[in-house]
């Protein structure tokens, strides 16, 4: 778990409330918990939006 991640009680609240990650028509973008703290790491201003593509 790197800085500013979730933590594991904040992710048992906020996991059950996702949609599944199997199951779905489209195909998943990876481990919902990585895509969300990566959402959130964008939003606190760690990967500028001129800067998007070379952040990921």
């Amino acid at each position: 778990m790197g800085r500013g991640d979730l933590s594991d009680a904040e992710w048992e609240l906020i996991g059950p409330l996702l949609p599944p990650e199997q199951g779905r028509w489209a195909s998943p973008a990876g481990h919902n918990r990585r895509f969300l703290n990566g959402m959130l790491h964008a939003l606190r201003g760690g990967c500028p939006l001129a800067r998007k593509r070379s952040c990921a």
